[in-house]
Parts: structure tokens; sequence; C-alpha cells
């Protein structure tokens, strides 16, 4: 036998584990998740009160998904599959991002492991180097490192998915887009550089501007695979809002660790790659959006808009929040396979759960039981999909999660400390209120709130140095709830002109469902509706094209379009431009670079 032959017969020999290999392991790893979530949080806020512990919520994970495991496995050959797909530049880049995942999943069971036996009140077991094995912590430590050929698997799997989705926006590419993507980078790369190396507010606040949550999210967010408890069980890794961010955000983290490793003689280079990643995410975003309503203006318009400046300087979730929902809507309008289809609004509703909205226009049904039979689908995949990467506590506890977000939001959502919303009341009954001043007040608070948030899709609403309930100077909005901004009237009755004349087109209708969650949250929920245009670029994407595809009906000739699409580039950038002045100002007085 030659030693080629010898490896092929090894080879051939290995193929028949993959899949016991890959169902022990990955059960494993829903094991191990799930115990990084055990840890829930009672509270009522600002006054934490209670710990409790569940580890058996993390037996029930891997029980749920043994069945899940084995059918993928034996049914669907996904893991035969997978490595046949597998190119050699896919495996080793899977391979480093795998270990890098099991690495930072040994660090987070560690801290969170100590966790929990402080919220039982008990030491932490050291490790024994006379009784190794009889430490329960050496065999959590076992229990990370056999995680390993399930996560390659798994992140083989999604590299392929966003190669293919790559080469195919490269190959599909006209000259437009990549002069566009050269261009807007470079401008962005400017307006970074030129920020970061002189303030550390874009990465370093929370509230402070705008109510950004840009160190939470720069330290909490991308560093961190499974969970922390540096902060609440719920809002510290996302919770039942972001169910699914740090999977998202850990991998960029790997890669920027990377690049910074290299560059580490560059002043604040992790938060210039940050933000040189998200601004990537926005320019592609703007080229998707470009492909969908077939107008190479929007270049302009959308790139020197108040959201897509601000959120090229500043750290937050919003960048790819937005991006996965366009990712998904793209795949719409464009007739994507109905698996990319699937993997994108899963995807979206992880990042942001209001996300799941756009689910409307998911699957190819006619019939209403074909669309319930979609629906019952996607939706068993995404709890799936919760349940595998260990956020069982989601689902278990929603009830108690929600009424948490609604507490927390409360101030800001109903304009009064002295309402308390029980989630499955409100959820299955409908009471009209009775119309007092007291109502209309919060009606038009809330109205206010809205066309705020329509016009800061486009330039700045006014704003001012204030104080806030910290009694520190931040730099916000003048008055989000109290002042009706006519801007953004005009932008809503258009925008309604608009859909009537192209409801037929499918962007439009994608983009007309978008306009109408954002009635939803603000103008009815209210939810965080004092700070609204916070908002802006998840709201952005769809806002800006649909205003854009009404003024294709106006501004017909190419003079027509230069001088009208001109006009109000220059009004936005000159806008954008004042505001860019004054909060460089307030960031040197309140974070300069030391």
């Amino acid at each position: 036998m030659t030693q080629a032959e010898f490896w092929g017969y090894i080879f051939k020999r290995l193929r028949k584990l993959w899949n016991p290999l890959f169902i022990g392991s990955a059960v494993v790893v829903t094991f191990m998740l799930t115990l990084n979530y055990s840890v829930i949080i009672e509270y009522t806020y600002f006054d934490s009160t209670d710990y409790t512990v569940r580890p058996d919520y993390a037996l029930l994970a891997a029980g749920l998904m043994l069945p899940v495991y084995w059918y993928a496995s034996y049914g669907k050959n996904f893991v035969r599959a997978t490595m046949k797909k597998m190119s050699a530049g896919t495996g080793w880049s899977a391979f480093a991002l795998s270990c890098a995942v099991v690495y930072q999943l040994v660090t987070d069971t560690q801290v969170n492991f100590a966790h929990i036996y402080y919220a039982l009140e008990e030491d932490f077991p050291k490790a024994d180097p006379d009784s190794l094995l009889s430490s329960s912590y050496t065999w959590l430590m076992i229990g990370c490192l056999v995680t390993f050929f399930a996560v390659f698997i798994f992140v083989a799997y999604v590299i392929k998915l966003l190669t293919d989705l790559c080469i195919d926006l490269y190959q599909t590419a006209d000259k437009s887009e990549k002069t566009y993507f050269v261009v807007a980078m470079t401008g962005c790369v400017s307006l970074i550089c030129f920020f970061y190396s002189r303030t550390t507010g874009q990465w370093s606040t929370v509230d402070w501007i705008y109510q950004t949550d840009s160190q939470f999210v720069y330290e909490h967010y991308y560093p961190v695979f499974s969970n922390g408890y540096e902060f609440d069980w719920d809002i510290g890794n996302g919770g039942i809002r972001h169910p699914l961010v740090t999977l998202y955000t850990y991998p960029i983290y790997v890669i920027v660790s990377f690049f910074t490793n290299i560059l580490f003689w560059i002043p604040n280079i992790r938060p210039i790659l940050y933000a040189l990643v998200q601004a990537v995410i926005m320019i592609l975003m703007v080229i998707m959006l470009k492909r969908m309503i077939k107008s190479n203006w929007i270049y302009l318009i959308f790139s020197v808009s108040f959201p897509f400046i601000f959120f090229t300087i500043f750290i937050e979730k919003y960048q790819l929040a937005a991006f996965f929902a366009v990712m998904y809507a793209y795949s719409v309008v464009t007739k994507k396979k109905k698996t990319v289809q699937e993997h994108f609004l899963i995807a979206a509703s992880g990042m942001m759960i209001t996300s799941a909205f756009l689910g409307f226009f998911y699957g190819t049904g006619k019939s209403f039981r074909q669309k319930m039979k979609e629906y019952g689908r996607i939706f068993g995949m995404f709890l799936l999909t919760i349940v595998g990467t260990g956020r069982i506590g989601y689902i278990l506890n929603f009830v108690y999660l929600l009424e948490h977000n609604f507490l927390m939001f409360n101030g800001r959502t109903l304009f009064s400390q002295n309402i308390r919303l029980k989630p499955l009341v409100a959820a299955c009954t409908i009471k009209i209120p009775e119309i007092t001043a007291e109502v209309w007040a919060l009606i038009v608070k809330k109205l206010c709130a809205f066309f705020n948030l329509l016009a800061s899709c486009f330039v700045p609403i006014p704003y001012e140095i204030t104080t806030d309930w910290e009694t520190k100077d931040i730099f916000y909005w003048r008055s989000v709830t109290g002042e009706l901004n006519i801007l953004g009237i005009v932008i809503f009755v258009f925008m309604i002109v608009t859909i009537v004349r192209h409801r037929k087109e499918k962007s439009t209708q994608i983009f007309a469902l978008w306009l109408l969650w954002a009635v939803i949250q603000i103008a009815v929920i209210g939810f965080s509706a004092g700070c609204s245009p916070l908002f802006s670029l998840y709201f952005a994407w769809a806002i800006i094209p649909l205003v854009m595809i009404g003024l294709k009906d106006i501004l017909k000739t190419p003079v027509q379009q230069l001088v009208g699409y001109g006009i109000i580039a220059f009004m936005m950038l000159y806008s954008n431009y004042a505001h860019l002045q004054d909060l460089y100002a307030y960031m040197i007085e309140k974070t300069p670079l030391l």
C-alpha cells in the first residue's frame, strides 16, 4: 500500500465518523452555550434584586437539539455536503476562526461559571492538580474543547454562504457600483481618521451623544461569543431585542483583532477598524438598494444623509441591523433561492427581532394554507436557532423579558413612570382610551417623534447641549416629542403618494411595509419615541429609496435630475457639515484624545 493509498484509506474510514462526531459535538455546543446563559437576574430595571440559576435549561436545550442534529446529519447530509463544498481557503479560514471561537468560549465559560457560583453563594471551585478529573471546572473546559468539530462545520457553512454572496455581488457589479465603493470608502476613511485621531467619544461614551451605546457595543458586543455579566442578563448581550447579536459581532472581533495586532503602532487602531467594517457594511447596503430601485442617484443622496454620516463615525449596532434587513429585502426583490431568503430572514431577525416584520414577504405559497406552512417552517427554524445557540431562556422567560423591556423603556414609551404594561394583556386585548387632554398630549408626542424620525433620515433635526437625569452635559436633540417637524410631514405625504402610484412593484411593497412598521413602533406604540432619530439608519434604508422612487416621477430628464438631486444633496450636505462642526467641538471638549 502506497502512502497516498494509506491516507486515502484512513480518510475514508474517518468519514464514517463525521456524523456521530458532529452530533455529539453540536449537542455539547448547545449545552455549553445554554449554560453560559443560565443565570437570570430578577430586577426592577434599576435595582437588581435576586439571581436565579437554571442549569436545567442546558439539559433541556441539549435534549431538544439532539434529534435536530441527528436529522441534519443523516436526513439532510449536512456534514458531508459542507465538507464536500469546502475549498482549501474555506477550510483554513474556518479552522482559524473556529480556534478563536472555542478559545473565547473557554474564556466566557470561566467568567460565567464564576458568576453562577456567585449567584449560588458558593465558592468558585479551583482546579486541583491532584484530582483534575473530579473537578467540575475541568469538565467544563473539556466540554468547551469538544465543541470544536461542530463549530468548525458551522463556521465553514457560514463562510461558504457569505463567500458566495460576496462573489455574486462582485461579479454582478457594474462600473458605477465599483466606482461608488471606492469613492465612498475614501470619504468614510477620511471622516473616520479625522475624528478618531482627535477624540474618543465615538467608542468610549454611553448616552452622551444622542443616547448612542457606543462604549457598550465596543466593549460588550464585539469581544464576547456567548455571554458576559458585566451588565444585566437581557440587555447585556442583546436580549430578546437582539437575540443573536454576539454571533455576528464576534467574527468581526476576531478579524479586527488580527489586524490590530499587525498594526499595533497606530493609536486607537481597534475602534478605527470597527468603524471601517461598519462603513463597508453601509456601502454594500447602498449598492443593494441601488439595484432594488435602479437609480444611481441613491449613491449621492444616501451617502450625504444624516444616518450614513453619523453612523460612519459612531460604533453602534444599527449598521448591522439595517444591513441584514436590506440583505433579506434584496434577496426577495431579486428572487434569490428560498434557502438564501431563509438564512437572511433569520439573520435579520436575530440581529434585531423587529426585523421579523419583513417576514410578511417570505415564501412563494399562493394559498393561505401554503403561506401558513411556510411561516410555520421559518418560525420553527428561528426558534431552533435560538435554542441551538444557547438562548432557550429567551423563549422560556419571554413574558418576563417582555415585561422588563416595557419597564425599561416605560418613560420613553408611554411618557408616564406610573404605567406598567402586562404583555399578555396588552397583546390579547384592545382597549380604546378615552380622549382626554392627557391622552391627546400622548398622541401628539408620538406623532412628533415619528415625523422627527422621518426628517432625521435625511438631515439632523434641531439639537443642543442639555442636561440629562444624571446632571451631565449631553449632546441631544432639542425636542423630539415636543415639536412637529414640517419636513417630516412633507416626506410622509410624499411617500404615501409614491406608494399608491408604485404599489405593484415588489421593492415599493417592502419599503412600504417597513414604513408601516415605523408608524407602529414610533407613532402607535411609541417605543423609545423620546430618542426616535437614533433609529434613523434602521428606517432610512426604506424611507430614502421610497422618496427617490417618487422623485423619479418628477425629475425625468438628465438636466432635471442633475439640478434637483444636486440641490437636495447640497442642502443635506450643508446641514450635516454644520452638525459635524458642532458635534466635533463638543467631543473635543468632553472626550479629547489624550
